[in-house]
């Protein structure tokens, strides 16, 4: 798939922007930086997850740096991994906002889930859930009501 195709579905689909991780993106950089200079012509932000350290980088893959709105960077570490940093494993890595695109988002360091519960009854879990949720989830009676929504079988306590 050609760039302006990725480009083009983030648009039409109403994204705000890309995110551009796994593998290794730079390690194709002028394939990154073709995407990212084509997503920024159509006003799309960009979040860049790479395991390299800007000094580690030139050429096109620091122009792709340099280029992003926020890039998450350095090598995952498996002994420093911590599961209560936003967007990151371990305590080496470091999240930069490079631009001024997200001066409103205010970074607050935590673990975030997300939680979803497709049509057919799946399961999506996204981050790291601690032992209790994941315990609360189990335990959970849900149903669906009149409108079509999952979720628990019993009315909220007005106490």
């Amino acid at each position: 798939m050609h760039v302006r195709e990725i480009v083009q579905r983030a648009v039409d689909a109403g994204d705000e922007g890309l995110t551009i991780l796994g593998g290794e993106p730079l390690q194709q950089p002028q394939g990154t930086l073709a995407l990212i200079e084509e997503a920024k012509q159509h006003g799309l932000g960009i979040f860049l997850y790479t395991g390299y350290d800007l000094e580690e980088l030139e050429g096109d893959a620091l122009k792709c740096y340099e280029a992003s709105d926020i890039v998450v960077a350095g090598r995952y570490i498996e002994s420093q991994r911590n599961t209560q940093l936003r967007w990151r494993g371990s305590s080496n890595q470091t999240v930069e906002f490079r631009t001024d695109r997200y001066k409103e988002f205010e970074f607050v360091e935590g673990n975030d889930v997300q939680i979803t519960i497709g049509e057919n009854g799946s399961l999506t879990i996204l981050g790291y859930p601690d032992d209790a949720l994941l315990q609360d989830l189990l335990d959970s009676e849900l149903s669906v009501d009149a409108k079509g929504r999952i979720g628990p079988s019993s009315r909220p306590s007005s106490e």
